[in-house]
């Protein structure tokens, strides 16, 4: 997966540079790159040959990397991190990667499986998932929910816990960095569930599958409604404020070079932690209520504020905020900062 080997080599510079900072670590650094692709061998060996001079130490690989995994398993050897970046859905590497991985150590994992992560091939999504996924304003956050609870029922089939430290999804690709815990969080089971939603009104609701009865109430007359559901489901944080802010420190010394976008989002991630777990389109909310325009995020979240709720940007997908406040009082909400709008 390691492919022409110019991330891994990102990995070896920047390492290096922090590496530098923390003296009290005696330890070798060590860096794998993987590609089970022969012919891209010589390329990832030449591009890697710029780590020959640091103090690093530097294995290549060509090899499937599930037998990487396993073999590492078995010759009892454990890593601080894995990065996991596979064309597709990369579930059936998570459970040899839990087998590898320290204790609060971090996996980053991508997936590229776009439409069944999303809900556009459901039949996709229940065989590499075992998950109902549908389509949803959110989608993209949907999709990382869904990933992230596939990553935590792999952890937990062998006691263990993750915590969510960076959610990242540009509608393609679906990006998450998670820490590796020893042991399972008190009352994680209520951070996996259901996000339903009505699609007639546009209603919706985030229910622990612990705790799962039924969703009787919505903004349409009794029985009218059309309920749509996602789950099993993350319904817990996706972003760590505190982790987020470690980077952006890094990110502001320059040492390492860090992009303006990402700068961005980083700072916009640590205000939005993904609680709570339902997210609204603004656009769709003023088409509901026949308004003229859509209000503007950043005074829809004030209002929402102002009113003692909860009013987030989300972090994830544009155009979209993150509120406690009952469906009926966020339509008045809205329909209000509309009116102040103009």
């Amino acid at each position: 997966m390691a492919s022409t080997g110019i991330r891994s080599l990102r990995w070896g510079l920047e390492s290096t540079l922090i590496y530098k900072k923390l003296k009290s670590i005696t330890s070798e650094l060590e860096i794998w790159a993987n590609d089970a692709d022969i012919n891209a061998f010589k390329t990832l060996n030449q591009n890697l040959s710029q780590l020959e001079n640091t103090k690093i130490s530097l294995k290549i690989h060509k090899e499937n990397a599930e037998r990487l995994l396993c073999n590492t398993y078995l010759q009892d050897k454990f890593v601080d991190l894995i990065d996991i970046d596979s064309f597709g859905c990369p579930n059936y590497l998570l459970q040899p990667t839990f087998r590898v991985l320290r204790f609060n150590g971090f996996l980053i994992l991508s997936n590229t499986d776009a439409r069944s992560i999303t809900g556009h091939d459901r039949k996709s999504g229940i065989r590499k998932f075992g998950a109902l996924s549908r389509v949803h304003p959110a989608s993209w956050e949907i999709g990382l929910r869904l990933q992230i609870s596939a990553i935590a029922k792999q952890a937990s089939i062998i006691g263990r816990g993750i915590k969510p430290l960076v959610s990242y999804s540009d509608g393609r690709s679906f990006r998450i960095c998670i820490q590796f815990k020893k042991n399972v969080e008190n009352n994680s089971e209520n951070k996996i569930g259901f996000i339903v939603r009505c699609d007639k009104c546009g209603d919706q609701a985030a229910i622990p599958l612990y705790d799962f009865k039924d969703w009787d109430v919505c903004n349409c007359m009794k029985k009218s409604g059309h309920r749509i559901i996602n789950v099993p489901l993350w319904i817990g944080e996706i972003q760590c404020p505190i982790y987020l802010q470690e980077l952006i420190n890094i990110a502001d010394i320059g040492e390492i070079p860090v992009a303006k976008k990402t700068k961005t989002f980083l700072k916009k991630a640590k205000k939005d932690p993904g609680l709570p777990s339902c997210c609204w389109s603004i656009s769709e909310l003023a088409s509901k209520l026949s308004l003229t325009k859509p209000p503007k995020t950043q005074l829809l979240t004030k209002a929402l504020q102002s009113m003692g709720y909860i009013g987030l940007s989300s972090s994830i997908m544009p155009g979209q905020i993150r509120t406690d406040a009952p469906f009926k009082e966020l339509c008045k909400i809205c329909a209000s900062t509309i009116a102040k709008q103009d």
